[in-house]
């Protein structure tokens, strides 16, 4: 296209956001002739190019915009496609004042050191209805411009205010607008999103915490909304609104100082621990990153399954450093953490603080699940939380009080907390109610069970979806556990089972292989040990179950030989000293590997405790020849 001088009127193409003049029509940035449909000024294809290579410095910065901004154009890129090549494409099929558009939007501090590289393209107007609009962002964006002009053109009859355009120009309009009328693009369904926003995103610490979040293993899908400079806070819409309208799962606003004010928005909403807003000092580069994981981690805990793979980002905690915040949630929420190094973190409280501050509260209910085994210490912290803790604590503490109390046999008080949580309780609150009826069902025994709390321990665990999924499904899983020592198989089957096909921790795929066997079913069994990935975050003798199940299902000899092998080789690389299985006992699994009579030669027994090679091949011959084989 030209790039010439337009008519008359007084437009230069190489100041394109110079107030345009009606008393040309030529000349105007939207014709309104009768009957007519609108039509915009759109930058000519090399200009925009110019632009686009300067804001977009890296292809990586150019593939993150066309992820964000443009996707259908993303999904033609291909690996080891060239930069030209791509802004070809994205040229080719996204308009070019949309494209501008969402450049303004996403790097307007960018825009404004380089606008003058823009020239527009006159015979280029195009009618708005041959636009292929997108949905909600696009849309909002065209009006935008034709709101503009549009100003443009009535004030133009009042001196002052074609100075205060001319002053101000068409891009600062443009900014305004955006930063009023916020749209954000819609995350595709199913899809993990987060939203950043606030005055930080405009600073190179913005644009590199949006880089840092895109770059993690199983990275969420991101948008980054700086608003202009010049547009004060006051102006701007709320950006929770625009993000929930986008659909994200986690918005964090963060603003000038570099405090982030971190929201769920989507299931995680309702957890009752995590499920309110959350402010985080991010301002140093160290705590950026930290939080950037912690964020993510957040996200995934709110997408709809929840599978964040524990192997895939390492926990961001340096147990040498001082437990802020954000090293604190993350003990809650990056899977990687959830490890037996924590247990040896000083979790107490900051010198002068006490429970009802946010932090002190955070670090002694990780201090009080990390030590539920210690009744006596778990109890004192819990009881301390649920009087006096901040109030997002009192929930959860009670819940645990409750357990403790079941798992105390004093089921009356385990019951009335219980019957007290139920009331008005929300989904996510019911389902860690129904966990802990189960408890007491099951260990009450047989016709003493309140009325009640049979009922709330049958209720089915959040079926409308309305919580997160990794949390729904612990829920399941911990109900199966207590349904499992009532011998109640096939409802806990039932809830290994849901909780398995949420959220594939390979301590749920054991447990629910272990049910699937005591209910024989072997190649059930069999099917889903196939499937358990110990190394995304499993128990330490999570290998080892795996071999003894596999040995217990097999239905050949070479099946057989080849989980036998399996364990003796975990046996020479734990040395003589080691338990291949370690010391705790199961119930269940000791019956399926040991149906017989008590023995000393129980294959179960020998793996459970330091053992001789000579002693654990004696335990296989015993078992070859008593023919302890699934039938």
């Amino acid at each position: 296209m030209s790039q010439q001088a337009t008519p008359a009127g007084g437009d230069n193409p190489k100041e394109p956001f110079e107030p345009v003049q009606a008393s040309d029509p030529s000349n105007t940035g939207v014709a309104m002739a009768p009957g007519a449909p609108a039509r915009i000024r759109v930058p000519t294809s090399g200009s925009l190019r110019k632009v686009i290579d300067a804001v977009l410095k890296g292809d990586a910065d150019l593939d993150a915009f066309c992820h964000d901004h443009h996707a259908d154009v993303y999904r033609r890129f291909s690996d080891g496609m060239e930069r030209g090549r791509k802004i070809t494409l994205l040229l080719q099929h996204a308009p070019r004042a949309a494209v501008l558009a969402s450049l303004c939007e996403a790097h307007g501090a960018a825009m404004k050191q380089h606008e003058h590289l823009l020239t527009w393209s006159p015979a280029t107007i195009a009618p708005l209805s041959s636009v292929q609009t997108r949905p909600r962002r696009l849309a909002a964006g065209l009006l935008g411009l034709v709101a503009i002009a549009l100003a443009a053109w009535r004030l133009s009859a009042d001196p002052d205010a074609r100075s205060t355009i001319a002053r101000r120009g068409v891009l600062e309009a443009w900014r305004e607008w955006a930063a009023t009328h916020r749209a954000i693009e819609p995350f595709a369904p199913q899809e993990c999103g987060i939203v950043l926003g606030g005055p930080w995103m405009a600073t190179p610490a913005g644009d590199a915490l949006c880089r840092e979040l895109r770059k993690l293993p199983d990275a969420c899908a991101v948008r980054c909304v700086a608003p202009p400079p010049d547009v004060t806070t006051a102006k701007a819409a709320p950006l929770d609104r625009a993000a929930r309208s986008a659909g994200a799962l986690l918005m964090a606003e963060i603003d000038e100082k570099g405090v982030a004010k971190v929201t769920p928005l989507g299931r995680l909403a309702k957890e009752p621990l995590l499920g309110r807003r959350i402010e985080l000092d991010i301002a140093a580069e160290a705590d950026r990153k930290r939080a950037g994981i912690v964020m993510s981690a957040l996200a995934h805990l709110a997408a709809p399954r929840g599978d964040l793979v524990a192997s895939n980002i390492a926990c961001p905690v340096d147990p040498a450093a001082p437990l802020d915040r954000i090293a604190l949630l993350a003990l809650l929420a990056v899977p990687s953490c959830e490890s037996a190094q924590i247990r040896s973190l000083d979790l107490r409280c900051a010198s002068g603080t006490t429970v009802s501050d946010e932090d002190c509260a955070l670090a002694r209910y990780i201090d009080a699940e990390l030590h539920l085994a210690d009744t006596r210490r778990a109890r004192s912290i819990l009881a301390e939380l649920r009087d006096q803790g901040a109030a997002r604590f009192r929930t959860v503490a009670k819940l645990l009080l409750a357990h403790l109390d079941c798992k105390e046999h004093a089921f009356h008080e385990a019951a009335t907390a219980l019957r007290e949580l139920a009331e008005g309780a929300d989904a996510c609150v019911l389902a860690h109610v129904s966990e802990a009826a189960a408890c007491v069902a099951s260990s009450a025994g047989p016709g003493k069970v309140d009325p009640e709390i049979a009922r709330l321990e049958a209720l089915p665990i959040d079926p409308k979806s309305e919580c997160p999924a990794r949390m729904r499904a612990r829920a399941l899983a911990r109900r199966g556990y207590w349904r499992e020592q009532g011998k109640r198989w096939s409802d806990a089957l039932a809830d290994y089972e849901k909780a398995w096909h949420l959220f594939q921790d390979p301590l749920y795929g054991l447990n629910l292989a272990a049910m699937w066997l005591q209910n024989g079913q072997p190649q059930e069994a069999a099917k889903v040990l196939s499937e358990v990935d110990c190394d995304a975050g499993g128990p330490r003798s999570c290998e080892a179950t795996v071999a003894l199940l596999r040995w217990i299902t097999a239905g050949d000899a070479l099946e057989r030989a080849s989980a036998k092998d399996a364990l003796l080789r975990l046996h020479e690389q734990r040395g003589a000293n080691a338990a291949v299985l370690g010391a705790s006992t199961d119930a269940l699994l000791r019956a399926l590997a040991c149906p017989g009579p008590p023995s000393a030669d129980c294959l179960y027994d020998v793996l459970t405790r330091s053992s001789a090679r000579n002693a654990l091949l004696k335990a296989f011959d015993a078992a070859e020849r008593a023919r302890l084989l699934p039938r």
